[in-house]
């Protein structure tokens, strides 16, 4: 059974209103994290506020807040003017609000003002929170600790690609480049924003893989507003710039502040300009170095060779003037070496002449010895090897004659002799094929005839005929080879 009793969804909506309204008459100052923000188009602002427990970083609570457009226009340069940064996501705010609850659109806060001074403290208070950080892990001075290079030819630079002070950099570089063989390469990452520190970090790391080819790192922002410096405060970003293994030079472009990173960097400069210029300068002031260390060398250079040269002048006038003297008194020297070597020559000679009188001697006896023994040699090898030629050459004669009587039995008038006749065609066309009718002459070893044939029949004479020729001629060959061998 439904209660007698019971209130419409608006009347508790009234109700709700007017309490609030009777309990938050005046506006309160409340101190809230930004967990988002946006801008519509018609201007106004349109926040979610926070709150984190400090220990553990769990929300505790949550409520939404608008600016109108005609105080937004107000507070908004205020305080990026006294902060030098902007409202953002994550930013500490001390505002002024009043506790709404519209029947239509349920509970708000509605933002009148917001102190900046409480914000630039909350800043000023994370900065030296990141520092103390820094320093207890042993970290804070890592990076200014680091050889900075005598000459940094090759430098890594970090910044926004459209950025008017990374335009500002390499123009102001550009001669120096071309001069002294710089090497400029952009890691693009953004300078500001809530994605910045990510940003940069990843950009780091890609240097960070290639740290052997890169001299220095450099950081550079410019161009725009001094706001938004924040992330140049984030204890990531510090932390990273701090423990990097080259040298960081910052040139983030504000005035009045000083980051995290600044502090941490090995070389901090106001502007990317300056940053530039800093890099310039150094191979500049090597060269005017070089130069006057020249200019002074040059003419310590030429004292040298002048007096060189006029040492050389006097040996060689001293050495002309020396010279007929010295060459009679070689001349003279090298004449009693000469004789005495003579002297020595004719002695040893005369020493060695009867050894070497011996030695032909005996050389000449051995000669006529070897002389009239080289015929009785001869004479008996001869007779040794005699009976062996007389057989060789009386094999021989016999295979010649056997080859001689091969060849007759090949020649055509043995076989006229033996009753055969030698058939001559007076067409050469077909020299197999016989044909009725056909005129042949007819020799025999005595008289020649001419014949006509009556009939042709396919029985030959030898009905085998290359056979038989071939066997033939392979015992002939058979035969001979016997005979040779024997």
């Amino acid at each position: 059974m439904p209660p007698k009793h019971f209130l419409q969804l608006h009347e508790l909506a009234e109700q709700l209103h007017n309490a609030v309204e009777a309990q938050f008459q005046l506006p309160l100052w409340v101190v809230a994290e930004v967990a988002s923000i946006t801008e519509s188009a018609s201007g106004h602002c349109y926040m979610e506020l926070t709150e984190y427990d400090e220990k553990s970083r769990t929300q505790v609570t949550s409520m939404r807040a608008i600016i109108w457009a005609n105080k937004y226009s107000e507070i908004r340069p205020f305080f990026e003017l006294t902060t030098h940064t902007t409202l953002r996501k994550g930013i500490q705010l001390l505002l002024r609000v009043r506790v709404e609850y519209s029947v239509r659109y349920g509970f708000a806060l509605q933002v009148v003002d917001i102190d900046p001074q409480y914000t630039v403290g909350e800043l000023a208070l994370q900065r030296q929170r990141t520092l103390e950080q820094l320093e207890r892990d042993g970290v804070l001075y890592m990076n200014r600790e680091l050889l900075f290079p005598e000459f940094p030819r090759r430098i890594a630079i970090i910044s926004a690609a459209r950025a008017a002070g990374y335009q500002d950099f390499c123009h102001q570089l550009q001669g120096a480049t071309e001069r002294y063989g710089l090497q400029l390469k952009l890691f693009p990452a953004l300078v500001q924003g809530d994605k910045a520190v990510v940003s940069m970090s990843n950009a780091l790391d890609i240097i960070y893989a290639e740290a052997d080819y890169w001299d220095i790192v450099v950081i550079i922002r410019g161009g725009g507003g001094q706001m938004d410096l924040s992330c140049f405060d984030a204890y990531e970003l510090a932390s990273l710039v701090a423990q990097f293994p080259l040298p960081v030079v910052a040139g983030i472009g504000h005035e009045r502040d000083v980051s995290v990173v600044d502090l941490v960097a090995n070389l901090s400069l106001k502007t990317p300009t300056a940053v530039a210029a800093y890099i310039e300068g150094i191979f500049r002031e090597a060269e005017q170095a070089l130069m006057a260390t020249l200019q002074e060398l040059v003419p310590r250079i030429q004292d040298y060779l002048t007096a060189c040269s006029d040492a050389v002048t006097a040996v060689a006038d001293a050495f002309a003037r020396n010279q007929e003297r010295l060459f009679v008194t070689h001349e003279q020297h090298l004449l009693r070496l000469f004789e005495g070597s003579n002297f020595r020559f004719r002695a040893q000679l005369d020493q060695f002449l009867p050894r070497i009188a011996r030695i032909t001697d005996r050389a000449t006896l051995v000669v006529k010895n070897r002389l009239h023994q080289y015929p009785l040699q001869l004479m008996h090898l001869f007779a040794e090897k005699q009976p062996q030629i007389h057989n060789t050459l009386q094999r021989n004669e016999l295979q010649f004659l056997h080859r001689i009587l091969l060849l007759q039995r090949y020649d055509p008038r043995f076989a006229l002799q033996h009753g055969f006749a030698i058939v001559q065609r007076k067409s050469s066309e077909n020299a197999v094929t016989l044909s009725e009718g056909e005129e042949l002459r007819l020799h025999t070893a005595n008289q020649s005839a001419e014949v006509k044939i009556a009939s042709v029949t396919s029985e030959g004479l030898f009905s085998n005929l290359d056979a038989e020729c071939e066997q033939q001629r392979a015992w002939l060959e058979s035969l001979y080879e016997k005979n040779k061998d024997e």
